[in-house]
């Protein structure tokens, strides 16, 4: 390596068959013409960790600005020393190998000669830094209303970005009442983009589809059937709780009861719903032994808060009696006849439209 420029060296020539030598002189001249620099910018990739693919050949027009017009780019070198001795060349398509920034050099050349190095700075762009993708829910029972997505701007003011969403707005925000995936691409002014989605998910109160009631003895296993898009727990008879995630309620007393229905997907809201868990002997025996010997509701009683009245039938569909406020009970006769041991059915009409019914037994 010389030490400066024009350096005079020696070199002894020996012919090793005559041994005679001769000393000649050798100079060393580097061609240190000046070259333009060149920088060329470009955003990063979606993984962002400042690595992109560069365009070597952009940079000509800046390497030869004002340049003779033989003067031309012979290739592209990572390193100063690999362009001077014009090995290991670069392809133009060339990914940096050191993030954000690096310096990587072009070899010109003037009639088949070296003419000069010129550096290459590559930048590589940050993109608009985002909030990651996201899940959010919309409450479908709260129709119209709206909710708002953000274009998800973080470490900088969002009104210095563009923005351009799936469903065609350009603002900065979006207020939407639809399930669904929401894109938006945030562009730099320097022109490097990213991009975002936002998938709304439904949720909502649910819908009571049926109550299951199964006697046990004198209480009963309520099941409460529901749909809807929501993830459910459920109370009996306080909207505070405990709430449980279980739809099932074991050992629920004789009478009315409120379910409560809450959605814990999105906190969308909670339902009830009245149900009624009546009693009633499955069989009775009118014989005058004061045990079993009349027959009526347990827990409702007809004329009092949502019964008006239970009418009961025989296996025909022929009207025997009707309870009411005034005569709540059945002695198992009609028009003052003893009615044979049979089964019978009973319709209790509520006050809410619905029926309760049921069959039971009369032995003598």
């Amino acid at each position: 390596t010389n030490q400066f420029n024009n350096q005079l060296i020696y070199v002894l020539v020996t012919n090793t068959t005559t041994g005679c030598s001769s000393i000649a002189e050798v100079t060393l001249f580097v061609n240190i013409t000046s070259a333009n620099s060149a920088v060329l910018n470009a955003c990063d990739s979606l993984n962002e960790d400042g690595f992109t693919v560069f365009n070597l050949m952009d940079a000509n027009d800046q390497l030869l600005n004002g340049l003779s017009t033989d003067v031309q780019v012979d290739g592209y070198y990572e390193s100063y020393n690999n362009a001077i001795l014009d090995v290991n060349a670069i392809v133009p398509n060339y990914t940096n190998d050191l993030p954000y920034n690096q310096t990587v050099y072009a070899r010109l050349e003037q009639n088949l000669g070296c003419y000069a190095i010129a550096e290459i700075e590559l930048v590589v762009n940050e993109l608009p830094q985002l909030l990651p993708d996201e899940e959010v829910f919309y409450c479908l029972n709260t129709f119209p209303e709206t909710i708002r997505l953000d274009g998800g701007i973080i470490n900088d003011i969002p009104n210095n970005y563009y923005y351009q969403w799936s469903n065609g707005e350009t603002t900065m925000s979006i207020d939407i009442n639809q399930p669904g995936i929401y894109d938006v691409v945030v562009t730099k002014p320097d022109g490097c983009s990213n991009e975002r989605r936002i998938t709304v998910s439904a949720s909502s109160t649910a819908t009571v589809e049926n109550v299951v009631l199964e006697a046990t003895g004198n209480e009963y296993i309520v099941t409460v059937q529901t749909s809807g898009e929501g993830v459910y727990q459920y109370a009996l008879d306080s909207n505070l709780g405990p709430f449980q995630d279980s739809n099932q309620f074991l050992n629920v007393s004789v009478g009315r009861h409120t379910v409560f229905i809450r959605d814990i997907k999105n906190n969308c809201g909670i339902t009830s719903e009245d149900i009624y868990a009546f009693g009633y002997p499955r069989f009775f025996t009118p014989n005058g032994d004061s045990t079993n010997d009349i027959w009526q509701l347990k827990g409702i009683a007809p004329g009092n808060g949502d019964l008006l009245k239970v009418d009961i039938y025989n296996r025909y569909g022929k009207l025997l009696k009707t309870l009411n406020s005034s005569n709540d009970f059945w002695d198992g006769t009609f028009n003052g006849t003893p009615l044979p041991n049979a089964d019978y059915w009973f319709i209790a009409s509520l006050e809410t439209g619905e029926n309760l019914t049921g069959h039971f037994t009369l032995k003598r």
